[in-house]
């Protein structure tokens, strides 16, 4: 009976204990909510020169850190952590700056490892469907599908669906080509549309607004879609067109990069292969901004300037260097963002569009292919010798090179 007795006093100080890392983790959250809610009224009502100094004093969730995960490791099995869980997911840099590397990798695996566990059915789970949703990390997208199969709750299902499509876009040139990645993308959309179209979706916004982002991507500008027209200056002041009957390789790049200037330089050497080819690389930039930067690097080729980013808002180019490969007729026959598979899959992709010419071509008497005739570069600069050197963009010292929001954030209308 004393067992029994003191048994239950330990079920009940730890059931005490829990409920206060509940409380304090509800108190610092709280507290940060306040704290955002009077530093953002301010900066909305400052005037424009002293938003600057504003920026200085946002609030800064490395602070929050290390107390709320103190209130939240504890109770990580129970439903209460969602909210703390949700929050530092969406501050992982925070994280980063908090502890050290090994630390912070395995908070955000504990952190990851719950969300597919013990929270998976619960309601409200699918607020963590936009973070996970902008992670290149395929655990993400595992835990969004079994989100979307395990979760009973429609509007749950709903938000891991949106999450699914927008973690689905090719990223990068290792996914492209595919078929049935459209489709079931657009499968995804639909039940998205159907089950919580007008929820928020995070800070892009609501799913009606990713929807419409969604759909133009996948109409638009996707594999095998018809790629945007578009005229632009090149540095002589003269006006280019695509699609011009020519395969063109839109290499979109800023100045302000070494790494995406560098990548340029190395995507002229593609010509060495394919003389057909035109590399057309669009800086979101005037011509003057421009010429160091293409000196530094070594780029020949005829650069075309974006000024305005309208044609960055077409194409929905958020990292440079991005790539859009276009046939003859002006398809898109491959896009992405450059990694180290690059180089197999741009000779993947562009021996189908040489192939398809050469069957077009083929002479009616001997059904055998014509060589097409030679295109000769725009520009008369030097030209850099072939070789096996990768294209995977190189390494800089920038922080990062993100030039805008990730492609599928709201763009405005304008």
């Amino acid at each position: 009976m004393k067992r029994h007795i003191i048994g239950m006093s330990m079920l009940l100080a730890v059931a005490n204990l829990s409920w206060a890392d509940v409380g304090n983790m509800k108190r610092i959250l709280a507290e940060w909510d306040s704290k955002m809610e009077e530093w953002n009224a301010a900066y909305e009502f400052a005037k424009p020169e002293n938003r600057e100094g504003l920026l200085k004093t946002r609030p800064d969730p490395a602070a929050m850190v290390k107390p709320l995960w103190k209130e939240t490791e504890s109770i990580l099995d129970k439903p209460e952590s969602l909210p703390a869980v949700i929050w530092l997911l969406n501050h992982t840099s925070a994280i980063a700056a908090a502890y050290d590397a090994t630390n912070s990798a395995k908070i955000v695996k504990a952190l990851l490892d719950t969300i597919d566990t013990s929270l998976i059915n619960v309601p409200g789970v699918g607020k963590a469907a936009p973070v996970l949703s902008q992670s290149s990390n395929l655990r993400c997208r595992e835990i969004l599908e079994h989100m979307h199969e395990a979760n009973k709750n429609p509007v749950d299902q709903g938000l891991a669906a949106m999450g699914l499509v927008l973690s689905m876009r090719e990223k990068n040139s290792m996914r492209q080509d595919d078929p049935r990645l459209k489709s079931i993308r657009l499968a995804y959309l639909r039940e998205a549309i159907i089950k919580c179209f007008d929820e928020p979706f995070g800070e892009w916004g609501r799913v009606s607004d990713l929807t419409k982002e969604a759909l133009y991507d996948l109409n638009k500008i996707s594999i095998r879609c018809d790629g945007p027209a578009f005229e632009l200056p090149s540095g002589s002041g003269s006006m280019a067109s695509i699609p011009n009957r020519k395969p063109a390789l839109l290499v979109f790049w800023n100045p302000s990069y070494a790494q995406s200037a560098q990548f340029v330089a190395q995507a002229e050497k593609l010509k060495n292969s394919y003389p057909d080819l035109d590399i057309v690389p669009i800086a979101n930039s005037k011509a003057e901004a421009a010429q160091l930067a293409i000196q530094e690097a070594g780029i020949t080729a005829s650069c075309l300037f974006d000024e305005k980013g309208e044609v960055f808002r077409l194409y929905r180019i958020g990292r440079v260097p991005a790539v859009y490969l276009l046939d003859e007729e002006g398809v898109i026959r491959l896009r992405g963002i450059p990694d180290m598979m690059f180089q197999v899959v741009f000779e993947q992709a562009m021996n189908k569009i040489v192939d398809a010419k050469q069957k077009s071509t083929k002479d009616p008497k001997t059904g055998k292919g014509q060589k097409p005739a030679s295109v000769q570069p725009k520009s008369a600069g030097k030209q850099h010798n072939g070789g096996s050197e990768s294209l995977a963009p190189q390494g800089d010292s920038k922080k990062n090179d993100m030039i805008a929001p990730p492609p599928l954030r709201p763009l405005p209308e304008s």
